[in-house]
C-alpha cells in the first residue's frame, strides 16, 4: 500500500521534517517511511506505543515490514511524539489511503 502511494509517506515526511527534527539522518535516524510503517503496525494490531515497539522488535516479519533490517527499533516515546506532530490533514489522507 505505501509503495503504491508514495504521497502518503511524503505527507507524513513534510510534517515530521517541519515539526519533529532537522537532523540530516532523519528523525532520530529513522526515515519517514519506517516511522509510518511502525505506526501502521500499531493501529492495525491495536497495540500501545510500548507494545508495538516490543512486537516489532521481536518479530522478524514486522522488522522486515517496517524495513528496519538490523537497526534497533525506535523508542516508544519517540514513536508517540512522531504520531503527535502529524497534522489533521495528513491523518485524513492516511486514513483515506488505508481505506482504499
Amino acid at each position: 500500500m505505501l509503495d503504491g502511494n508514495p504521497d502518503l509517506v511524503a505527507r507524513a515526511h513534510r510534517d515530521w521534517a517541519r515539526l519533529l527534527s532537522s537532523s540530516p539522518e532523519g528523525r532520530a535516524g529513522y526515515p519517514s517511511e519506517q516511522l509510518l510503517r511502525a505506526l501502521l503496525v500499531m493501529f492495525l494490531e491495536g497495540d500501545s506505543y510500548r507494545d508495538v515497539v516490543i512486537r516489532i522488535d521481536t518479530s522478524e516479519f514486522l522488522r522486515h515490514f517496517v524495513r528496519l533490517g538490523f537497526k534497533a527499533t525506535m523508542d516508544f516515546t519517540f514513536l508517540n511524539r512522531a504520531f503527535g506532530v502529524l497534522s489533521a490533514e495528513t491523518l485524513v489522507a492516511l486514513n483515506q489511503g488505508v481505506a482504499l
